[in-house]
């Protein structure tokens, strides 16, 4: 079984509010849920004709998309790791004088030219799998040579039994969106979290599937240290199911929906990305269960299909960039565990 990879980004708009209206204009696959009922909803027009109708031409995949930003003497990227495919690099000059961008790996090699200070330029290409070298040309290798270079690396398809092999060892970061809950619940009552009668809980399969995949981190020797949560039941019951401990809760883990300020919820998203980089302790990895919204504030739009139950697995570096290694559907650590 190998695992699609997926991209960091850190858009400047809130995602919340729009799910119900894309699920309902959009077809499966297009970044909305699917959603049965909608299914076929959408048909293409076009002039009258007896012969057999054809297909709609296929829309382009997005590009995955990196900002890069050059300065005297420092090249920032926006992320470390993007998956195999089209990769848009946006490159701002935030210095004094132009510089420039090439970057070269995997038998690619392309040039933008020189960027005025201040100016903007984009660079779009396809990246086969591997690490990637972007720096600055200019003087000959003279700026490279002073701090104006960086890696990036265009993870393919993972593979989970190796994945579980580093686990084992500790060393990273478990993002979990919570389990699977009763689709005809919701919070009545958000602003008293210890009113769990007037949650959306989690459903019993959304119990058995979180109880599971514990016992599959157990089986496999997955250790687990720190666990985290949010305050709604529905996050800190998948904690204690998956971990077997009681999660430590907090605010900043806890979705904050209409009742919050969106200065408060683009705290909490800064606040999980702030724990998702920190280096677990020695020989375990950190828990973290949480919500959609909260990670597709902190983590981007590639996240808006993210299923209740997924894990993105992260690898703290000792920098505060995020560096994605996996996203994990709960019934792969199950079929792993399992044997399968």
């Amino acid at each position: 079984m190998r695992l699609h990879q997926l991209t960091l980004s850190s858009p400047m708009t809130s995602h919340r509010g729009i799910e119900f209206l894309l699920s309902a204009v959009l077809p499966a696959g297009l970044g909305a849920p699917a959603n049965a009922q909608y299914a076929g909803a959408i048909t293409y027009l076009g002039s009258y004709s007896s012969a057999a109708p054809t297909k709609p031409p296929a829309r382009r995949a997005p590009a995955s998309r990196v900002a890069v930003r050059l300065s005297e003497w420092k090249l920032e990227l926006s992320q470390l790791t993007v998956p195999t495919g089209e990769v848009e690099i946006t490159v701002t000059n935030g210095g004094t004088i132009p510089h420039a961008l090439e970057i070269e790996g995997q038998g690619i090699e392309k040039e933008l030219e020189p960027i005025n200070a201040g100016a903007t330029s984009k660079l779009r290409l396809k990246l086969p799998p591997g690490t990637y070298e972007l720096y600055c040309p200019i003087g000959d290798g003279a700026h490279e040579k002073m701090g104006m270079i960086a890696h990036i690396e265009v993870i393919g398809s993972v593979n989970i039994e190796q994945l579980v092999t580093g686990m084992k060892k500790g060393g990273y970061v478990i993002v979990l969106r919570h389990g699977a809950t009763n689709a005809d619940q919701a919070d009545t009552d958000p602003l008293h979290r210890d009113n769990i009668g007037s949650q959306r809980l989690l459903s019993e399969k959304g119990r058995d599937v979180a109880k599971r995949v514990g016992d599959s981190f157990h089986t496999l020797g997955i250790p687990l240290g720190k666990v985290y949560s949010s305050e709604f039941n529905r996050a800190t019951e998948t904690a204690q199911l998956v971990s077997g401990k009681s999660p430590t809760t907090t605010a900043d883990l806890t979705e904050g929906g209409l009742v919050v300020s969106p200065a408060e919820n683009a705290r909490r998203a800064k606040a999980l990305k702030t724990l998702a980089v920190v280096v677990p302790e020695a020989g375990s990895n950190t828990l973290i269960v949480t919500h959609k919204p909260n990670i597709l504030d902190a983590f981007g739009e590639d996240w808006f299909a993210s299923k209740e139950g997924e894990a993105s697995v992260f690898k703290p570096n000792g920098s505060n960039n995020l560096v994605l290694v996996a996203r994990v559907q709960a019934a792969d650590w199950i079929r792993v565990g399992d044997g399968q």
